[in-house]
């Protein structure tokens, strides 16, 4: 049973594995971002995402959360400071923790 679960994608390899587990999603947002400097106005001029959505179980719910990623990719972009570590690897924003790599910030 176990080997045809690994076999079929629904849990790790059972030799070398995967890097991350294959039921969970993955969303990358990429924000270009125009600023006015007479007038003081900034505003997201593109947004892209791209979305690998895992297995999903519930539509409304998927799209909830593919929207909400959107927001959080905008929000990051418009209003937050993106700290690189020596590397240029995406390490944080200004007041918290990055618990996601943001596609190293394209």
């Amino acid at each position: 049973m176990f080997a045809s679960l690994a076999a079929g994608g629904g849990a790790r390899a059972a030799v070398g594995g995967w890097r991350y587990s294959r039921d969970c999603s993955r969303e990358a947002v990429q924000v270009r971002v125009c600023v006015d400097e007479e007038l003081g106005v900034l505003w997201a001029a593109r947004v892209v995402s791209v979305v690998d959505g895992g297995r999903i179980l519930n539509v409304k719910n998927a799209r909830s959360q593919i929207i909400d990623g959107l927001v959080m990719g905008i929000g990051v972009a418009l209003f937050e400071d993106v700290i690189f570590d020596a590397d240029d690897h995406a390490a944080g924003w200004r007041g918290r923790g990055l618990s996601i790599i943001l596609g190293e910030v394209l």
